[in-house]
């Protein structure tokens, strides 16, 4: 009879038997004759972390091309907000008549008119399968999962009367979700910008919010909220100049 090895921790093994070694590859090889489909522990770990990887890779990629999809809707909605802006200016101060809609205040323009129409066809250069939810035009192409909504004049009334605060706005939504938006006040200069889960930007220059944890500080800076934000001679000068 054949001598057994002892091994203090573990016992008796079939390693432990001389040419143990060469039963255990000779029983490995056996079985994958019989199952070649089959694979060792050590396989199937590796091949698990190589189809890991590669949907890891996979998720970034597809993130990847989300963020510059993203990136591309907001230059496309920042172009459309300038031009509409280039129409506000020109004419600006400038109209001889303008009508109402459902009241009397409300009113549209030749500007509003105009600046819509250039903006839709801006994103319809990019994007021609896209639908629309527009102020003066409505609802077109609802159907897709892209929808752009549009204020062409936003804050007609101070346009019509000659004051300068007013901007053309434009966002776009996937599904329901707004996921870039531009506004362009061009009297004053102002942009604003934002894409979702990236933050709003206004003349490329990051907005944050104040965070205010004590409401009694809250309360107390509450009165000295309209004294903080009035308006200064410099910038009202500006706003009223002809």
């Amino acid at each position: 009879m054949r001598r057994v090895q002892k091994r203090k921790l573990t016992g008796l093994t079939v390693e432990a038997l001389p040419h143990g070694k060469e039963l255990l590859m000779e029983g490995a090889a056996k079985a994958t004759r019989e199952n070649p489909k089959r694979v060792t522990g050590k396989g199937r770990n590796s091949a698990g972390r190589r189809n890991h990887a590669t949907r890891a890779a996979a998720a970034v990629q597809v993130k990847e091309e989300e963020m510059a999809g993203d990136k591309k809707l907001l230059a496309t909605a920042v172009r459309a907000v300038k031009e509409a802006g280039r129409i506000h200016l020109k004419y600006f101060r400038r109209l001889k008549s303008y009508g109402f809609k459902e009241y009397v205040t409300n009113i549209v323009t030749k500007a509003d008119l105009e600046s819509e129409k250039a903006i839709k066809d801006i994103i319809r250069k990019t994007y021609p399968s896209h639908g629309f939810l527009a102020e003066e035009s409505g609802e077109e192409n609802s159907t897709g999962e892209y929808r752009w909504i549009i204020d062409p004049l936003d804050g007609t009334v101070n346009y019509a009367h000659g004051f300068p605060l007013f901007c053309s706005s434009v966002a776009v939504q996937k599904k329901g979700v707004t996921l870039a938006g531009a506004v362009f006040a061009a009297y004053i200069g102002e942009l604003y910008t934002a894409r979702k889960g990236k933050g709003a930007f206004l003349n490329g220059k990051r907005l944050w919010l104040l965070r205010l944890l004590d409401l009694q500080i809250a309360h107390k800076l509450c009165p000295r909220v309209p004294r903080a934000h009035r308006l200064d001679r410099a910038f009202l000068a500006r706003l009223l100049r002809p």
